[in-house]
């Protein structure tokens, strides 16, 4: 797959709360107060073929700067 575009929107699903980031120029996103697993939602554009969601879970170690480091391919 490619990178999420830059400036791609990101929502976490499902959580009483409005957790969301903006995908930087490299694809990366950076969130936090989390709930341990989700679904995030990224939108880019007006339209659903311009919408992706990815699953994630918190469960896996911390890297050496103390962020979680995870991979993930949209769907």
């Amino acid at each position: 797959g490619k990178p999420a575009p830059f400036g791609a929107i990101a929502t976490v699903q499902n959580t009483s709360s409005a957790d969301s980031g903006i995908v930087g120029d490299q694809g990366e996103l950076y969130l936090s107060g989390l709930p341990e697993k989700g679904q995030v939602m990224l939108s880019w554009g007006e339209n659903v073929a311009t919408t992706c969601t990815f699953d994630y879970s918190l469960s896996i170690p911390e890297s050496e700067s103390g962020l979680i480091e995870q991979g993930v391919t949209c769907h």
